[in-house]
């Protein structure tokens, strides 16, 4: 840029390129000190309303699902409460249903839900995305494993955000479940033991 002479449009490829990069190694900064820091450390419990941790992952990834024409939605009742740490929650949900919006074309939706299974509470994303074979599901949540690469590489994966959901929901005593179909759609649960986790007038 500062050497070459290049026309505007050539100025604007050559700085939207480095943005790119920079916002994509950032990204990959953040996921991993947030796994450093979670290694082996478990969450405060305070209470979090799942609904309003809907809402705001729902502002934060509305934005990506309208410029791909996906539908993006929140399917649960009120009152379903939480205890952990809100901003680790919301990390979860932002990159399983960032995860599951990338997953689908124009056209396709993504579902965001709590519901009781049992003793258990689950926070579900399910998505209508082109799906995975049992050997990439297998693989979800290795850090750098991507099941897609052509698809990450463009899209500025790296692999961490599934590594990052793991740790987050072991920090809570929870686990991840992913079930696919190829060419159906994808559902990630996050599913926390209910104790005080439960259906109820949040406060």
């Amino acid at each position: 840029l500062q050497r070459a002479e290049l026309t505007e449009e050539e100025k604007y490829e050559a700085t939207q390129y480095i943005v790119d990069e920079t916002n994509r190694l950032s990204a990959m900064s953040r996921r991993l000190l947030q796994m450093a820091a979670l290694r082996g450390e478990q969450a405060t419990r305070d209470p979090v309303d799942v609904s309003a941790l809907m809402d705001r992952v729902l502002r934060t990834v509305g934005p990506k699902a309208v410029a791909r024409g996906v539908a993006l939605r929140r399917e649960m009742p009120p009152g379903c409460v939480l205890y952990g740490e809100a901003p680790l929650l919301e990390s979860l949900l932002v990159n399983l249903a960032d995860n599951a919006v990338k997953a689908c074309e124009a056209g396709g939706s993504v579902a965001l839900s709590a519901h009781r299974d049992g003793d258990c509470v689950v926070l579900r994303v399910r998505d209508t995305g082109r799906g995975m074979d049992e050997a990439a599901l297998a693989r979800l949540g290795d850090p750098f494993y991507r099941s897609d690469k052509a698809r990450s590489r463009e899209q500025g994966g790296a692999g961490l955000g599934l590594a990052l959901c793991r740790q987050i929901a072991e920090s809570h005593g929870a686990r991840l479940s992913f079930t696919s179909t190829l060419g159906v759609g994808t559902t990630a649960e996050a599913i926390f033991p209910a104790g005080e986790n439960d259906f109820h007038a949040a406060e």
